[in-house]
């Protein structure tokens, strides 16, 4: 009896285990789910990436217009403190996240910033003119509309490509250098573009006080976003330098450069705006927007490092031009921004030149050969036939 319940017992135990088993996950159906969730990544930092970028220049140049609330305007160097403050915050919390803890994250900070103060002192220069330039994102913010503004800080394009090609010894394909020439070109029509219906001009043709006073204003705001364009060329090759003798985390990186920021602002704030700060405070006018603004610029380098981690340049290319499309539109309702056909023109060529630096399409690429392709191989040599020994 007991030899014929053994296999009966094995079959239920057997149907037991199969119930209780997961099924197998098919290799097809795990590389489709990896292939959805780079998508998503891919295309969800794209929409993230144009809502900030648009978002930022819409809000900071909605918050250096005055209101009619007797409340002063807020110091742009205080907004760069606050700032550095948040993403300084930010940094530390996706490093955490990185190495999965806290003793992880504080063992990385020891190591890459504590320990090193070499290299840390070579990140002061690049985070300098990021301090700079943003101080002067606030000045233009308050001498432009946002789309104008939008489509000449693509200089930093220019300017990041001509000092990459002096200090690193970058050699650009002819499509790039033809890319960087429409850009100059785009940039050029937009900068002449605006005003002219608004602008009037007085009997013998001059142009008026408010014309003059417009025109003005429109140039400061020009010289801005150029020195901005500048620093910021400056800062991310020399930064492109410092990251190839060292590779921390990106995190790290932008922990040390908050750092730096934070200082650098600090000292601004003291020298420029110290009478200021003693009458009205530090955070004066800091209003809901002055706040959204902070944040925004904030996220911004951390969405950065996403698109770069997990995108391309294509994506980058097209979320340059979303932005300058969606600002501008949404200029129409809430600056009473006029568009001209001058206008329409220049950021057309501004988005393709963009848009061919960054991802040089294959079917144009074939026609315009690379400065940077290798040289062609050797023909092969045929090696002599040993002379036979007798």
């Amino acid at each position: 009896m007991g030899e014929e319940n053994e296999p009966q017992q094995r079959r239920s135990e057997d149907k037991e285990n199969a119930e209780v088993a997961e099924p197998p996950i098919k290799e097809d159906d795990a590389k489709s789910s990896l292939a959805v969730s780079a998508e998503v990544l891919k295309y969800g930092s794209l929409a993230c990436l144009v809502a900030q970028n648009s978002s930022l220049t819409l809000t900071m140049r909605a918050s250096r217009i005055p209101g009619a609330d007797p409340m002063p305007m807020y110091l742009a160097t205080s907004a760069v403190v606050a700032c550095e403050v948040v993403k300084l915050f930010l940094s530390a919390v996706m490093l955490t996240i990185e190495k999965e803890g806290v003793e992880g994250a504080w063992k990385a900070i020891q190591s890459d910033i504590l320990s090193s103060f070499s290299q840390n002192l070579m990140i002061l220069i690049p985070s300098g003119l990021y301090t700079l330039q943003n101080n002067l994102q606030y000045f233009a913010a308050s001498h432009l509309d946002p789309p104008t503004y939008q489509v000449l800080s693509q200089m930093k394009l220019i300017t990041t490509a001509l000092l990459s090609t002096v200090i690193l010894n970058k050699k650009l394909s002819v499509l790039q250098w033809t890319a960087i020439v429409l850009l100059g070109i785009g940039i050029a029509l937009v900068q002449t573009s605006q005003g002219k219906g608004l602008m009037s001009s007085s009997e013998d043709g001059s142009l008026s006080d408010a014309a003059a006073e417009a025109s003005g204003s429109r140039m400061f705001g020009f010289i801005a976003v150029f020195i901005a364009c500048c620093t910021s060329g400056l800062a991310g090759v020399y930064l492109e330098k410092i990251v190839k003798q060292t590779k921390p985390s990106v995190w790290i990186r932008n922990m040390q450069l908050a750092s730096w920021g934070l200082l650098v602002g600090l000292m601004a704030s003291y020298f420029k705006d110290y009478d200021a700060i003693v009458e009205g405070g530090f955070f004066q006018g800091f209003k809901e927007i002055v706040w959204v603004v902070v944040a925004l610029q904030s996220v911004g380098g951390i969405l950065i490092a996403v698109v770069v981690k997990y995108s391309d340049n294509i994506v980058k290319g097209f979320a340059t031009g979303l932005s300058i499309v969606s600002s501008a539109t949404a200029s129409v309702w809430l600056f009473s921004f006029i568009f001209t056909l001058q206008y329409v023109l220049g950021a057309t060529i501004v988005i393709v030149s963009v848009y061919l630096y960054s991802v040089q399409p294959a079917c144009l690429a074939q026609f315009f050969p690379s400065s940077t392709a290798p040289p062609p191989p050797p023909p092969p040599t045929i090696p002599e036939e040993e002379p036979q020994k007798e």
